[in-house]
This record gives structure tokens, sequence and C-alpha cells, in this order.
């Protein structure tokens, strides 16, 4: 159980984060300007992997996804009232194949091995 609240922490602080980087006009990573899709690959990747530590049980997973979903969705409405920001679709498209990349490497045996550990250790 203090893995799952742990990662319930994180995961409060991660969304903070990416909200504020989202809303702010000079980003930390600008190095990786032109390549804001692996950004939101890789922020919406690890949410969803704090999201399904967070919430371990396979009954949370639909909120998890459409809560994720849903602030993709919520960033780049807030991005389309800000001048300094546009609305993209595909940025919510490139959130969207974060979360679904996450949950495809389920399948593979290393992320998979893991998850399924840290899932074991809350029934413990």
């Amino acid at each position: 159980m203090v893995i799952a609240w742990l990662a319930r922490g994180l995961l409060v602080l991660a969304v903070i984060y990416v909200f504020s980087e989202a809303s702010s006009c000079n980003p930390s990573f600008p190095g990786l300007y032109g390549h804001d899709k692996l950004l939101h690959i890789g922020a919406f990747y690890g949410l969803a992997l704090l999201g399904d530590i967070a919430f371990p049980a396979a009954r949370y997973r639909a909120a998890v996804i459409s809560g994720l979903a849903a602030f993709g969705a919520t960033i780049e409405i807030q991005q389309y009232m800000l001048p300094w920001r546009c609305f993209s679709f595909y940025d919510l498209l490139a959130d969207l194949a974060g979360i679904g990349l996450y949950y495809l490497s389920l399948l593979f045996p290393f992320p998979g091995r893991i998850l399924s550990w840290l899932k074991r250790r809350e029934g413990e």
C-alpha cells in the first residue's frame, strides 16, 4: 500500500509539473524544440506508469486512461486560450500515443514483470 500512496503523490506532482510546463511561455527543455511530440509521448507514458502503480487494481485502468486523456485535452484547450501557446490536435494524439505505448509495453517481458512484482508487493 505504501508504494501506491507514494505513486499517487508523485502522480499529483507530475500532473502539476506537466500542466505548468504546458502553460509556460519558456519551456524547460528548449533544446528539444521541434521535437515536442516526443515530449508529449514521454510525459504521458510516465503519467500512465505512475497512474498504473498508484491505482494497481484492474478496475481502475479505464479511469486512469480516461483521466489522462481528459488531462491531455484540458492542456490543449488551455493552450488555445493562452496567447503564447496554440492548440494542436497532434499534441493530443501524441498524449494518447504515450498512454497507449505504456499499456502496450506491458505486453513485453521486462516492464510487465516489474509492474506485476510491484502490484504483488502491494498485496502483502
